[in-house]
């Protein structure tokens, strides 16, 4: 091969592989999502995409389930005093 043919791929291959690594990245801010308020009691179902904060029976008889599997879990569990540090 011709040597200016091979200087110019070096070249143009450098000067690609600069432009891929250095370019400049979208700096946009990303839309924030929604505010939901959390409320005492209720749920936030994300299933569908969007925030929907819903109390049905359905949704409590989960959440008392899971308290109870929560609490039978660690009923047997304590914790003692911290070690001294010397």
């Amino acid at each position: 091969m011709n040597r200016r043919v091979v200087i110019r791929i070096v070249l143009i291959t450098g000067l690609l592989a600069y432009w891929y690594f250095f370019r400049p990245q979208d700096e946009s801010p990303r839309p924030l999502p929604p505010e939901v308020s959390i409320e005492d009691g209720k749920t936030i179902d994300f299933s569908k995409g969007k925030a929907e904060v819903r109390n049905t029976a359905e949704d409590q008889a989960a959440m008392d389930a899971a308290v109870k599997e929560m609490e039978e879990a660690t009923k047997d569990i304590s914790f003692g005093p911290a070690p001294k540090q010397p």
